[in-house]
């Protein structure tokens, strides 16, 4: 049973990196200061505030007051509720779409809407924000880059913007410049971070005869596998291998984390036993993680 396995890196981007594009966020704030007084819009702003300083965690005080509170508490990263502002955000800027036509003129508040990220653009490009958040060299030189992008953007989605609550005729054509732009934006931000150079076939490629060890024949024995330990970490394969390999894993992937997660027992040999656990991770003497069957693991049960 000595098998090695793969081991892999793993990132948490995709938790908390959230972005809906520079022309999302113009015509949001431009459709909250416009139409505020609706009762909608003024739900959405609300929600929006919340999410993003709950998604400060303990950087505010308000992710502390909830989280002792019933079913915030279980949720494992505070950041993921910055869906609630995206989704807001991208509401909103619908209508704020809309109040260009209805409110032509206004071209103080499509400044005052596009102010804020012409702001932070610049002073990103400046290397202003990268002083203020004490930011590691080898990121210095992509918040610069990424400064110079956002204010190009800024700039170029304020145009047609500013030419169509001017009246423009050209409606047409300028909304869908404002699309290009768009998905221009929202392709550079994310396209290398969908577009993975880790063949999935490759990334979840298991040993042909530990694949056969570990996938249980229900004919046969239906036992489980734990294939992570804590002290020192090891992790035997990917996230959520046990669905593409038919391999009965008693770790999940979940969002949210249970208040109670392990049987009342007193060991953790007792958990796997309750928990059909037939093989698990164990150190040899060579000081290299093997997975090991263990022989006391109780048979599946309703």
């Amino acid at each position: 049973t000595d098998v090695p396995f793969y081991g892999g890196e793993y990132y948490f981007y995709w938790d908390t990196g959230y972005y809906f594009g520079i022309a999302a966020l113009i015509l949001a704030t431009f459709g909250f200061i416009t139409r505020v007084k609706e009762r909608k819009i003024a739900f959405l702003l609300v929600m929006s505030v919340f999410s993003f300083l709950y998604a400060l965690g303990d950087n505010f005080f308000i992710w502390s007051i909830f989280y002792n509170l019933p079913l915030f508490g279980t949720f494992r990263f505070p950041a993921r509720i910055l869906f609630i502002l995206v989704f807001a955000f991208s509401l909103v800027a619908g209508f704020g779409f809309d109040s260009i036509f209805q409110n032509i003129g206004k071209i103080k508040k499509l400044i005052i809407a596009s102010s804020f990220p012409f702001l932070i653009s610049l002073m990103a490009a400046a290397g202003i924000i990268g002083s203020l958040l004490s930011a590691p060299e080898e990121s210095l030189s992509f918040i610069k880059s990424y400064g110079v992008a956002a204010l190009v953007f800024t700039i170029l989605i304020f145009i047609p913007l500013f030419m169509l609550i001017k009246g423009n005729k050209k409606a047409l054509i300028l909304g869908s410049a404002i699309v290009v732009l768009t998905f221009i934006d929202l392709n550079i931000s994310g396209s290398s971070f969908n577009a993975s150079k880790n063949n999935p076939k490759e990334q979840y490629q298991l040993f042909p005869n530990l694949k056969k060890m570990l996938k249980p024949n229900p004919q046969k024995s239906i036992f489980r596998t734990a294939m992570r330990m804590y002290n020192p970490s090891y992790m035997a394969m990917n996230r959520n291998q046990g669905l593409i390999d038919e391999i009965m894993l008693i770790e999940g992937y979940n969002p949210l984390i249970l208040q109670r997660v392990r049987p009342p027992v007193a060991t953790t040999e007792q958990m796997y036993n309750l928990y059909n656990v037939k093989y698990e991770i164990a150190i040899n003497e060579n000081n290299q993680p093997y997975f090991k069957e263990r022989e006391n693991y109780l048979p599946r049960a309703w």
